[in-house]
């Protein structure tokens, strides 16, 4: 695709692939990275960035940077944080 993602869109769907495999499993920046590539894939493709892909990317890491998560949070508390986001929720 080669529009640009709504934003509950990114959200939830970074939400659904976080806990995959290991719900239980401690919160790490560096899965939090990974899995924004993934979901930046799901909607652009795993080809060469382009600028809709780079802006999803960044807009949704500023997202997250706005989202707080405390030491010790598994992948599954956090996805839920991000799925009461994408509903509109303060946080």
């Amino acid at each position: 695709m080669t529009a640009r993602a709504p934003r509950d869109w990114l959200l939830n769907t970074l939400a659904d692939k976080l806990p995959t495999g290991s719900p239980n499993a401690r919160l790490t920046a560096e899965r939090v990275a990974l899995t924004v590539e993934l979901v930046i894939w799901d909607w652009h493709g795993t080809g060469d960035p382009t600028p809709d892909s780079r802006a999803d990317a960044q807009a949704l890491r500023n997202e997250l940077a706005r989202i707080p998560h405390n030491t010790g949070d598994t992948r599954a508390d956090y996805a839920a944080r991000l799925r009461l986001a994408a509903k509109g929720v303060t946080l």
